[in-house]
């Protein structure tokens, strides 16, 4: 009897120890899925807390908003900065791909001709990449009420509202305007393969 239970707890240990080493390896092959975005109530996504610490895609005064003409811009550019969360980031960094889940915040410091809304003192969107819940893969949100004022939460923003076909016919990288983020770019760079030297120059 004791020989029958030793030789069961020896299974049991080295079925435990191949579960833990499989997990581990999974865990390696698996893509980076960021966490950051909530949602409650189907696609009403929850005011992503903390995000001011993620990666900053762009600086303050920073030069891009969609469908601005650029010889225009210098005097009409709200003052703004785009995040990007840090998984989203770093897997973006490592494969040149946007995972599912990334979230990206613009956030605009005060009112400009050329924010979203005018006539806000300033505005709070995001963009989070679900394919699971939005058919271009993407959904957009705005978190600014008509005051001013922030929200807690918003609803993805209707197709008609022009921000999902204005980011398919312009982003730079998937939905994504990585051509004005100067971050983004680099991470896009250090994905791409190096062309081989001339041997004869």
């Amino acid at each position: 009897g004791f020989g029958l239970r030793s030789y069961a707890f020896a299974a049991v240990a080295l079925v435990g120890m191949v579960s833990v080493s499989v997990l581990a390896q999974m865990r390696q092959t698996t893509p980076a899925m960021s966490a950051s975005a909530v949602f409650e109530r189907g696609n009403t996504l929850l005011r992503p807390e903390g995000y001011r610490d993620w990666i900053l895609a762009t600086p303050f005064s920073g030069p891009h908003r969609s469908g601005v003409d650029p010889a225009t811009r210098a005097i009409s550019t709200p003052s703004h900065r785009v995040y990007i969360d840090p998984v989203g980031y770093r897997e973006y960094e490592k494969t040149g791909r946007f995972p599912e889940g990334t979230v990206m915040i613009w956030e605009s410091a005060r009112g400009g001709p050329d924010t979203p809304h005018p006539h806000k003192e300033s505005a709070l969107l995001a963009s989070v990449k679900d394919s699971t819940r939005f058919g271009g893969g993407w959904g957009f949100f705005d978190f600014t009420a008509l005051d001013g004022t922030v929200t807690a939460r918003a609803q993805a923003v209707p197709e008609s509202n022009g921000c999902g076909t204005c980011h398919r016919q312009h982003a730079g990288t998937d939905h994504v305007f990585t051509q004005f983020y100067p971050v983004l770019q680099s991470a896009r760079r250090a994905t791409q393969p190096t062309a081989p030297r001339d041997s004869a120059s």
